[in-house]
């Protein structure tokens, strides 16, 4: 169930329009002088502290009513965050003038990301002003309401441009010979089928070593007694946000590892799930160490995520962990590395190299321990990236923000449920701004014990309990949908300067990577028929490169961090890689299937879900009410402390 607004819009049209122009701004950081024409110019003079909103996006023409006011009041024109009147509509709608581009539209490499904008929530915003936002949010909403008519219509429309694009594209009688047949006439009499092999294998053999080559891991983090606070470790200006959902029985191992470094007011527990009241135990729990709980009705990380953002704002970073990650005692909280300004190519993000573990922090299976040497070999690649450009984007287990600039992506942010952590990255990149890795440490992770049959396990709710279904259903979703955004940044993404070369090189491989998949179930076939020895030989060099990639990583680069995999463990990963292979390859047409339905009806990003900003308001509101009620309690005890003070009888001598 989602939370629902009580607030109601404080201005409505005039009767003797057609229509409404909705048009909602952001609000700036440093509050300005109130512009709403509701307001008297004496009302105006009294509320010096009202912040306001304020448009960046050129004025669009304004009604008769609104120019008549402007004209009255040219120094307090009515902002354009209330409904304006318009003769030309037919019926009531909500422009879009006020929204930035999304970081999946190629307008956001053109216009300024809204790095200055902040939401208006919380108890620093004027409580008039939350109320327009919150309401026209609320009206806004309705275009986000699925249709089930336009929703069929969407599905079938999908359905027959894939058959579509299917037979005209691949078969492509009588138009053309079609890509298979065409594939087939190249493999068996074209002139460069030797020269194309080479340069894939190339390719492949320069992403597989060029981080093991150039880059290692970072010397280790001092080790410090399990038992002992991080003496070194400065988190002051650190919160520690978790987004939970029903993991109230992970959470009390994972809050006793952060409290070791973090204190009780600095951790936020964020449980989330479809439901007006708690799903779990989860707030008995954080009462029991003391630390921070929020209730947010709607299932999802990301509106969790924001909420937590929100509620932390007197802190200047922000660090993210899933619900059954164990922060390791020496763990560097490394904010210097973090820019403290907005200019282009600042460090912003730090993402940490994270390993598999098992329950309880056991090496778990051999299909954990394999998955563990895969994070380790992905983590040195990101540190590789973040080194000499920035990381597509940081591992979603544990991240470190600048806490402003995070909360400033949320504006461009798609607001998509699944692969959040790729999408923040993806806006954190075509915004300007660096993501480096912290490879100090391996930060714990509880993987998913078994690739195909599911066994039982602790860990906590967003994770599946199966390998190939955490791929299959979560990872891979996006690897088709996401080829739009990578061919923009390709294009259009400058910001990063001399950074976006390396930067690039690792884009362009994740579009050649869903290519792989795409192309693997038609192009393999007609390869082996056409070409089979040079298949063979392809295949056996490229696995070739990959082996040996792999027992240098592990002799010489884990041996360095004494973090080596047992060797035995070595022929289970590339077991295990071969089925994911399969299991990569059939979920990115099952993508292309669960499309139709995914994009049936629109996703609001979270600055426009008005469930999302009610749940933070709510929140807002629950914390400043417990902070009001600790002041009364401070404040009645001073009272009572001077009373005992004037009730003690005078010495004597002092008389």
């Amino acid at each position: 169930m989602q939370p629902t607004s009580n607030s109601t819009r404080s201005s409505t049209p005039s009767s003797s329009q057609e229509s409404v122009h909705d048009e909602i701004t952001t609000v700036r950081e440093t509050p300005t002088p109130p512009l709403s024409a509701r307001l008297s110019p004496a009302q105006r003079s009294q509320s010096s502290l009202m912040s306001t909103f304020t448009n960046d996006v050129q004025s669009r023409p304004m009604s008769r009513q609104a120019t008549r006011t402007s004209r009255k009041s040219p120094t307090t024109a009515r902002p354009k965050i209330l409904p304006l009147q318009s003769a030309t509509s037919s019926k009531e709608t909500v422009s879009r003038s006020f929204r930035s581009p999304s970081a999946s539209s190629s307008f956001y490499y053109v216009k300024k990301p809204p790095m200055a904008s902040a939401v208006p929530l919380g108890s620093s915003a004027d409580p008039e002003d939350i109320k327009e936002f919150l309401a026209l949010a609320e009206q806004r909403q309705k275009a986000f309401e699925p249709n089930k008519y336009s929703s069929y219509a969407w599905q079938m429309f999908w359905f027959v441009m894939i058959l579509c694009i299917t037979y005209f594209g691949f078969i492509g009688f009588p138009i053309w010979d079609g890509i298979c047949y065409s594939l087939w006439k190249w493999l068996k009499f074209g002139n460069h089928v030797t020269m194309g092999v080479l340069i894939f294998f190339l390719w492949g053999a320069s992403i597989s070593w060029l981080p093991q080559l150039f880059v290692k891991f970072e010397k280790n983090a001092e080790p410090l007694d399990p038992e002992s606070p991080v003496p070194r470790t400065d988190a002051s200006e650190t919160c520690l946000l978790i987004p939970a959902y029903k993991a109230a029985g992970a959470l009390p191992e994972t809050i006793e590892y952060a409290l070791k470094i973090f204190k009780p007011d600095q951790i936020f527990v964020l449980a989330n799930g479809n439901s007006p009241t708690p799903l779990d135990n989860a707030e008995d729990v954080c009462k029991e160490y003391g630390i921070n709980h929020a209730w947010i009705p709607v299932g999802s990380k990301i509106i969790a995520e924001f909420v937590g953002v929100m509620l932390a704002k007197k802190f200047k970073y922000a660090m993210l962990i899933d619900d059954d990650v164990h922060l390791p005692a020496n763990l560097p909280i490394v904010t210097d590395r973090i820019s403290d300004t907005k200019a282009h190519r600042s460090t912003v993000c730090i993402g940490y190299t994270i390993k598999s573990t098992g329950a309880n922090g056991s090496k778990g299976t051999y299909i954990q321990q394999a998955q563990d040497l895969e994070y380790k070999l992905s983590g040195l690649s990101r540190h590789f990236q973040g080194t000499y450009g920035s990381a597509t984007f940081p591992h979603g287990a544990i991240i470190l923000w600048n806490r402003d600039i995070l909360e400033k992506l949320f504006w461009g942010h798609p607001g998509y449920k699944i692969s959040e952590d790729w999408y923040f990255g993806h806006t954190c990149r075509s915004a300007g701004y660096r993501i480096e890795f912290c490879s100090q440490v391996f930060v714990e992770t509880e993987t998913p014990p078994s690739l195909f049959v599911p066994v039982k396990s602790t860990r906590g709710g967003y994770g599946e309990m199966t390998v190939w279904k955490q791929r299959f259903y979560r990872w891979n979703f996006f690897y088709l949908y996401r080829l739009r955004d990578d061919f923009n940044y390709l294009i259009f993404a400058w910001r990063l300067g001399h950074y976006e070369f390396i930067t690039k090189v690792f884009v362009l491989s994740e579009i050649v990577e869903t290519f792989i998949y795409f192309s693997r179930p038609f192009m393999l076939p007609i390869a082996l028929w056409v070409q089979p020895k040079m298949v063979g030989i392809m295949t056996a060099a490229l696995f070739g490169v990959y082996v040996v990639g792999v027992l240098f990583f592990n002799a010489v680069h884990l041996r360095y961090k004494k973090e080596m995999i047992a060797w035995k463990v070595v022929p289970v990963y590339f077991l295990m890689k071969m089925a994911l292979t399969f299991v990569n390859t059939v979920s990115v047409y099952y993508s292309l299937y669960a499309y139709a339905a995914f994009f049936a009806h629109r996703h609001p990003r979270v600055t426009e879900s008005f469930s999302a900003l009610t749940a933070a308001q709510s929140c807002l509101d629950i914390e400043a009410e417990k902070q009001r009620v600790i002041i009364r309690e401070e404040m009645l005890e001073v009272h009572e402390d001077e009373e005992l003070e004037l009730a003690r009888p005078v010495p004597a001598k002092l008389q």
